[in-house]
C-alpha cells in the first residue's frame, strides 16, 4: 500500500526546527538575565529557619553550664553563626550571654575556644582573650521566659 507524501518540504521543517531553537534560546536568556537580576537585587532576602531559638530550660542549662562550661552550639544551616552561650553568676533568669564564636570578619577556621583553668575565651588564630561573657565579640539578645525557657534571638545583637 503506497504512503502519501506530506505536503511539508525540507526547507519548510528546517525553518521551524530553527525558529523553535531560536525562541527557545531567546527564552532561556531572558530568565537567565531576569534570575541574574533578582539575586543581585538588594532587596532580596532568603530566611532560613527562625531568629528565636529555644535552647531548654534556663535552670537545666545553668546546670550544665556550671558542671561542663559555655555550650559551642554550631550553625545548624551549614553558615558561619556558631555561637556560644554562657551562664553568669547564680540566678538562673539573669546572667545569660549568647555571642558569636568567631570575630567579625576572621575567616572560618578563626573561633574562640573556651579556657576554663582562667575563665576566659582564646581565639585560637591570634590569640586575643575575650572575658567570660563574651565581650568584644557579636552579642546575641538572650531571655529568659515566664516558664523558664531560655531562649536566644539570632537576628538581634544585644548592647550587653
Amino acid at each position: 500500500m503506497p504512503v502519501a507524501q506530506g505536503t511539508k518540504s525540507p526547507a519548510r521543517q528546517a525553518l521551524m526546527v530553527g525558529l523553535g531553537a531560536a525562541g527557545g534560546v531567546l527564552v532561556v536568556l531572558f530568565l537567565v538575565t531576569q534570575m541574574g537580576n533578582l539575586l543581585g537585587s538588594a532587596d532580596v532576602s532568603v530566611p532560613v529557619g527562625k531568629p528565636l531559638f529555644q535552647v531548654g530550660q534556663a535552670d537545666e542549662m545553668a546546670a550544665i553550664i556550671n558542671e561542663d562550661g559555655p555550650l559551642l552550639l554550631p550553625d545548624a544551616t551549614g553558615g558561619v553563626k556558631d555561637i556560644w552561650i554562657q551562664h553568669v553568676g547564680d540566678q538562673t533568669d539573669s546572667g545569660w550571654h549568647a555571642f558569636a564564636a568567631r570575630p567579625i570578619e576572621a575567616p572560618q577556621r578563626c573561633y574562640v575556644e573556651w579556657e576554663p583553668s582562667n575563665s576566659t575565651f582564646v581565639d585560637n588564630c591570634d590569640g586575643e582573650v575575650y572575658p567570660e561573657d563574651g565581650d568584644g565579640l557579636e552579642q546575641f539578645s538572650v531571655s529568659v521566659t515566664e516558664n523558664g525557657t531560655l531562649t536566644v534571638n539570632l537576628n538581634s545583637s544585644s548592647d550587653s
